[in-house]
């Protein structure tokens, strides 16, 4: 989030919006959802379709426009997975 980003109104929107059902979007389902002091966080989701996860990130914007200094979508997959597929052949 930007250093300008008033908490309590990230708080009044997060609550607006997961109780209207807005967020997460679609098949989306929030894991864990964390910040630090000073307003650095993350959020991370587990979804089938990238398209919901972006949606997501539209509707914060809408809602609090300047919110993020930057936001990453970084797709993942389970350590263990990874190491199968990097030493196959």
């Amino acid at each position: 989030m930007t250093k300008d980003v008033d908490a309590s109104k990230v708080a009044m929107i997060a609550a607006s919006m997961t109780e209207k059902g807005e967020y997460p979007v679609g098949d989306s389902k929030t894991l864990n959802w964390l910040i630090s002091p000073g307003g650095k966080g993350i959020i991370i989701l587990e979804s089938n379709n990238l398209e919901d996860v972006f949606q997501g990130w539209l509707r914060w914007i809408k809602n609090y426009p300047g919110i993020f200094e930057s936001y990453d979508i970084l797709p993942v997959i389970d350590v263990s997975k990874a190491v199968k597929l990097a030493l196959k052949k």
